[in-house]
């Protein structure tokens, strides 16, 4: 599970879709069948959303301004305030947690995006994101929220 935890929340989509392939051809099995029969919960549901490289990825042309300007430059403002809005109201500002909330911003969102949305998220609730996860979680599921956001730390330094 660290294994597949660390692979999968770290990988662009072509990446997993090469790495699922690879599993095909090396075991002859599917790899998202593999991980719902051996995995459970919301961790299960995760992983899932991760194997179907659903992620946003970056354009040619942002790719672009990110040379040129620097992270800023290709983040939604807005919807990093809206999304840190619904991680807060689905976690510390409610009795029990929409995990579902979770998974879809995790799952979907690129590295710069979730950085802007981790930085609103911190405004509004006053923790990280990291201390919002493990209050709000556990297990293998708060494992791999931590490692999504993990993800975005490199850009950290001179970020915010």
């Amino acid at each position: 599970e660290n294994v597949l935890t660390e692979i999968l929340t770290s990988r662009t989509n072509s990446e997993i879709a090469k790495i699922k392939e690879t599993y095909q051809k090396y075991y002859s099995r599917n790899l998202e069948r593999d991980v719902e029969s051996d995995t459970s919960g919301y961790f299960r549901r995760l992983l899932i959303s991760c194997l179907q490289a659903g992620r946003e990825e970056l354009t040619q042309d942002q790719l672009i301004r990110l040379q040129q300007s620097g992270p800023h430059s290709i983040m939604n403002h807005s919807k990093a305030q809206l999304e840190a809005r619904e991680l807060y109201n689905a976690g510390e500002r409610r009795l029990g947690t929409d995990e579902v909330t979770f998974i879809r911003i995790f799952s979907l969102r690129n590295i710069y995006q979730l950085r802007a949305t981790f930085d609103e998220y911190q405004k509004i609730s006053g923790k990280t994101i990291f201390k919002g996860i493990d209050s709000e979680t556990s297990g293998d599921f708060c494992a791999i929220l931590k490692a999504i956001a993990n993800t975005t730390t490199p850009w950290l330094t001179g970020f915010t």
